[in-house]
């Protein structure tokens, strides 16, 4: 059996509309597969209403028309749990020897499953296996951030290899045994990401080779309207002062200048690879100061939140959850 452990948590912040055409297109695809599929939705019932989560469930994950199918579905309540925590609680209620984790603000390539587990089906001593996630270039906010993000370019190629140094949470398939004694690790208080690149490095010296195939492709988008735009800028920040003064005894006017260093290189950056790759995500060139705009915006926003958690790093820890 394959579980798929959904987080219904980022469609707080996201498009709607987005996380319905992800359930859709994986129903779809799970009802292609050859072995029984689980779907887990993990939820905080404290930020989305569980009847809400009971219709989503009825409508997009129930055999359709009634039909029996190789599918199933949990409707998953965690409490007060945050992004990794309900895939963490997913994994452990979770009944198939293989775990798929996708987001609720993914959209899903065709074959996308498929790719992910086929190659697990051919080669039992792997262990792990991402796709590739990429940012959507269909405006002028993603392409900004297409640029300036941590998601790649979109490739064209369907390439497996072993050498991944790194994952996504969001678009990567575990061995069920590997992943409930390898958890994904809490990162401190108040962050909101980052532990699947902590998890990558803990396999990685373990010598457990991250599988990658191209052909596993998700889409994500940049941060839906201005709220969340700042709201993840803001939490960046805060993410990145936490990093940064992590076994350090740095005082906050130490770590506040470092922060302005910070964001005075990311401006410089920003204007060169716009200026650099900026065809590369078929930007027009009239764009090309909007972009920079946009993106500079959203350094500033960094920078707030780091210097705010510079001096008031208990409130900055409540504040920005995504």
């Amino acid at each position: 059996m394959i579980s798929i452990i959904i987080e219904w948590d980022n469609v707080r912040l996201s498009e709607a509309s987005r996380a319905i055409d992800m359930l859709q297109s994986l129903h779809t695809q799970a009802r292609q597969m050859d072995q029984p599929v689980e779907f887990l939705l993990m939820f905080n019932d404290q930020e989305i209403p569980v009847d809400t989560v009971e219709q989503i469930g009825r409508t997009y994950l129930a055999p359709q028309g009634g039909a029996s199918h190789n599918t199933s579905y949990r409707l998953i309540p965690v409490s007060g749990a945050s992004y990794y925590e309900l895939k963490n609680r997913g994994a452990q209620l979770a009944r198939g020897d293989i775990l798929v984790f996708v987001d609720s603000d993914v959209l899903l390539e065709d074959g996308w499953l498929e790719n992910l587990i086929r190659p697990m089906e051919a080669k039992p001593d792997m262990q792990v296996i991402a796709g590739e996630t990429y940012l959507a270039i269909n405006n002028l906010m993603n392409k900004a951030f297409a640029l300036h993000w941590f998601f790649p370019f979109r490739t064209t190629t369907s390439e497996l290899h072993p050498n991944g140094r790194y994952f996504f949470a969001n678009n990567v398939a575990f061995r069920r045994a590997l992943f409930l004694a390898h958890p994904f690790p809490p990162v401190p208080p108040g962050m909101t990401r980052g532990s699947c690149a902590m998890l990558a490095r803990q396999l990685t010296a373990m010598g457990i080779a991250i599988w990658i195939n191209t052909a596993a492709k998700a889409e994500h988008a940049a941060p839906n309207g201005w709220r969340h735009f700042f709201l993840r800028g803001l939490a960046h920040g805060r993410d990145w002062a936490m990093n940064t003064r992590a076994g350090k005894a740095s005082g906050p006017w130490r770590l506040s200048f470092s922060a302005l260093s910070m964001l005075l290189t990311r401006l410089r950056r920003i204007a060169k690879t716009t200026w650099r790759k900026g065809d590369q995500v078929q930007l027009p060139a009239w764009q090309y100061p909007l972009a920079v705009a946009i993106m500079w915006a959203y350094a500033i926003a960094m920078f707030l939140g780091a210097v705010m958690t510079a001096f008031r790093p208990e409130s900055a820890q409540q504040a920005w959850q995504l």
